[in-house]
C-alpha cells in the first residue's frame, strides 16, 4: 500500500545520499510521511538528487494533497532534464489552467521522450488550443508518443489514420495503431480495433 503511494521510479535508491536516505526511508516506513518528505527535500536540494526530487513531488502531491508543493519539486527534476517532472509539471499547470506554461513544460518531456508529454503536445495541436490548429504537428506529435509505447497515443494515432487528419487515409495502419492500443488495456483502442475489424469483414 505504502509502495503505490510513489511511482516506482521514484522508488530508486541508486544515487541518494546514504543519511538522507536511510533517514527518509525509516519515516516512511515508519508512515511518518511529513518527516519523510523533508528528508527527500534535503536530497533533492542539496544533492541535486532527481528520484529525491520526484520522491517529493509524488508524496506531496499523494500524502498532502499539495498540488502547489509538488509542482515545486517536479519542476526542480524537469531543470534536471528529467522527462517524468517535466510531464507531471506541465499536468498540474494544466490543472491550475496556466496553458501556456503547461505547454512548455508538455514540450520538454515530448523532447526527453516521455509519451504523456507527447500526448499532451498532439492535444493542443489538434484541439488549436494554445496554438494554432495544425493536424500535420498534431499526428507527428501522436506518432512519437505511440512509437514510445502510449496507449493513448496509438489510439489517436489510429483516428487519424482512419480519418484522414495530418496523413492520407490508410484503413490497415488505423487497425494495426488500434490493435496496439488495446494490447496495453486501453478501452477506447479496443473498442475501436473491434469497430474496424467488425467493418473490415462486413464488406467482404
Amino acid at each position: 500500500m505504502k509502495k503505490s503511494l510513489i511511482s516506482l521510479t521514484t522508488l530508486i535508491t541508486l544515487g541518494f545520499s546514504a543519511n538522507y536516505q536511510t533517514e527518509a526511508m525509516n519515516y516512511f516506513n515508519k508512515g511518518n510521511y511529513k518527516k519523510a518528505i523533508q528528508y527527500y527535500q534535503l536530497s533533492c536540494e542539496k544533492d541535486k538528487n532527481i528520484n529525491s526530487c520526484l520522491t517529493v513531488g509524488d508524496l506531496s502531491k499523494n500524502i498532502l494533497k499539495n498540488d502547489k508543493k509538488s509542482l515545486i519539486y517536479y519542476k526542480k527534476a524537469c531543470d534536471l532534464n528529467n522527462k517524468i517532472g517535466c510531464a507531471m509539471s506541465g499536468k498540474i499547470l494544466y490543472k491550475f489552467n496556466y496553458k501556456s506554461k503547461a505547454k512548455e513544460y508538455y514540450k520538454k518531456a515530448c523532447d526527453l521522450n516521455s509519451p504523456k508529454g507527447c500526448d499532451a503536445m498532439g492535444n493542443f495541436y489538434f484541439k488549436g488550443e494554445m496554438v494554432n490548429k495544425d493536424l500535420k504537428t498534431a499526428f507527428n506529435y501522436y506518432k512519437k508518443s505511440c512509437d514510445l509505447n502510449s496507449p493513448e497515443g496509438c489510439n489517436a494515432l489510429g483516428e487519424f489514420y482512419e480519418k484522414g487528419l495530418g496523413t492520407k487515409i490508410d484503413l490497415i495502419l488505423a487497425r494495426e495503431t488500434y490493435a496496439k492500443s488495446c494490447r496495453w488495456g486501453y478501452q477506447k483502442g479496443c473498442n475501436n480495433f473491434n469497430r474496424i475489424s467488425q467493418n473490415k469483414r462486413s464488406h467482404r
